[in-house]
């Protein structure tokens, strides 16, 4: 009788311990602002969503559990190199410049400086003698010379990093270009 009621104690604490690490991960899930790769940022910032940017070929270098647990994450996920998903990008963001009769356009990156500026020259290289204005900055909300940049500006595309990208932050930036009657044309997700 002492082995069962010892084998039912640690059953009931094995039980315990694991619904305690179910409630704090669902809560951590719930609560976390972090942007999510299933959070469509077409409902996130209320405009257009550009193309996923996945860089696979930064995935296929990960090794082992990495490499599986992001290739599981991305199994729906059509594989298109990254930078076709950025031409496409460029393409999509040149039409909404001409539709809606932009001269002027902010890249707000956040963090992704190498990727705006590759999506600047996409866009530059596409337009050709078109003359439109483009600047990249890492912030409108929270960077006093983004924020000066962007006086002269007519439209905007967002930047943002799955998992990084806090959603909060994001919807200030397009509250500030809204506030200053900057259209923001869309907003792509890299991961």
């Amino acid at each position: 009788s002492t082995n069962t009621s010892t084998n039912t104690k640690g059953i009931l604490c094995l039980l315990g311990a694991l619904m305690l690490h179910v409630i704090v991960f669902a809560a951590y899930y719930i609560f976390n602002t972090k942007l999510k790769q299933t959070d469509r940022l077409s409902c996130v910032l209320g405009c257009a969503e550009l193309s996923t940017c996945i860089d696979w070929d930064e995935i296929n270098r990960k090794k082992g559990l990495d490499k599986a647990i992001a290739k599981a994450r991305l199994v729906h996920e059509r594989k298109i190199n990254l930078s076709e998903a950025e031409q496409i990008n460029a393409d999509i963001i040149i039409e909404m410049i001409n539709k809606n009769n932009i001269r002027s356009l902010v890249i707000v990156a956040g963090n992704l400086v190498k990727e705006a500026d590759r999506l600047k020259k996409k866009i530059n290289s596409a337009v050709g003698d078109a003359a439109i204005d483009i600047k990249c900055v890492d912030s409108v909300a929270y960077d006093a010379n983004g924020s000066k940049i962007a006086s002269d500006i007519d439209g905007a595309v967002i930047l943002a990093e799955v998992r990084k990208s806090d959603i909060e932050e994001l919807r200030r930036e397009r509250a500030v270009l809204f506030n200053r009657d900057i259209k923001l044309i869309g907003a792509a997700a890299y991961l």
